[in-house]
């Protein structure tokens, strides 16, 4: 799926990994089609996140979350990730585009950024996505406007819409993830905090069963319980201890959490945090 990196400076280039044209600016009428898609999109995470402004009772103590919900819920309802110029055509010249920045190159300065405009490599999707919200920009327009989708976006301007270290990916990365979950029982898994959010996704722990087991585990505590164990006191170590369980390398590691049948993936998260329930 060729899609467009907007810069800062107006410009902008085309990103993809399909290699039967010579140039990636070939791929233009193929990226301004995803490019009017993420406008809808956008828009509709807009649309969420007003919804639950308005109407949702935990909307005032946890923006955050909602904002990153809002995005990955008309993510996944839009379905683009199944677009055919994202999955590609099964063959080596039009491959899968890359969904997530796989490493620390620098695409604001001088060779590395000629490198990736001409061969439009390298980019990863939600990095893309997160510079054209910051900066309001679209294909159909004459000029950026900043304020478009500001309210989805972190106040904080570090790395937006930047690609990261190793491993560091932009929050949209994770909206989709987070969003796979309904409403209601992403936040009983996460307390409603991204960074209880962050924390499991860069720990590699990608099952939705895993995270479906998470939110049974809280669902019948009592409030004052629950919030204590959304704490980063014990939610750390409670997640370092599902990651021994579920390594994402070496030995164990074969068989994730997505193979194991939902019932035995909830007594095991019951057995394992069992210990943390008798902490006052």
């Amino acid at each position: 799926m060729p899609f467009l990196y907007f810069r800062e400076d107006g410009d902008f280039f085309v990103a993809t990994q399909w290699i039967d044209k010579k140039f990636a600016d070939q791929y233009l009428s193929e990226a301004q089609v995803i490019d009017k898609i993420l406008d809808e999109v956008l828009d509709e995470a807009l649309a969420n996140l007003e919804n639950y402004e308005q109407n949702h009772k935990q909307y005032n103590g946890k923006k955050a979350f909602f904002r990153e919900y809002s995005v990955g819920k008309a993510l996944v309802e839009s379905r683009i990730l199944n677009h055919d110029f994202i999955i590609g055509e099964s063959v080596p010249e039009r491959p899968p585009e890359i969904l997530y920045d796989g490493g620390d190159l620098e695409i604001h300065g001088g060779e590395s950024l000629e490198n990736i405009r001409n061969k439009g490599k390298k980019v990863g999707f939600f990095t893309a996505l997160g510079e054209k919200a910051n900066l309001g920009a679209s294909f159909i327009g004459d000029s950026y406007q900043p304020q478009r989708w500001e309210k989805l976006r972190t106040s904080s301007k570090k790395n937006r819409g930047k690609k990261r270290a190793r491993g560091k990916q932009d929050s949209y990365a994770r909206a989709m993830y987070l969003a796979e979950q309904n409403l209601e029982e992403s936040l009983l898994t996460f307390g409603g905090n991204v960074d209880l959010v962050n924390s499991f996704y860069e720990r590699s722990l990608f099952s939705l069963k895993l995270r479906t087991s998470v939110a049974k585990f809280y669902k019948n505590l009592s409030e004052e319980k629950k919030q204590m164990l959304y704490s980063r006191k014990y939610r750390r170590e409670m997640d370092k201890d599902l990651k021994k369980i579920f390594p994402s390398s070496g030995p164990g590691s074969a068989k994730g959490p997505g193979g194991y049948e939902q019932k035995i993936l909830d007594e095991t998260i019951q057995e394992l945090w069992k210990s943390y329930l008798d902490i006052e």
